[in-house]
């Protein structure tokens, strides 16, 4: 049996695995990221706070 070397299968294998590295990339960037979004989310909360008065 011989080995074939075909480029298009070669660089569609290159462009399947470097997606799936990236993913795998991204998704360890986002589950170690959510206490930056949470304390984000918190001083928006902080500081848009509104004093209501009501007079009878």
């Amino acid at each position: 049996m011989f080995i074939v070397f075909n480029k298009q299968k070669i660089y569609s294998y290159l462009v399947a695995l470097s997606t799936v590295v990236i993913l795998f990339v991204i998704a360890f960037a986002v589950t170690n990221s959510p206490k930056d979004v949470l304390q984000t989310s918190t001083n928006l909360q902080e500081g848009n706070n509104v004093t209501i008065n009501q007079t009878k």
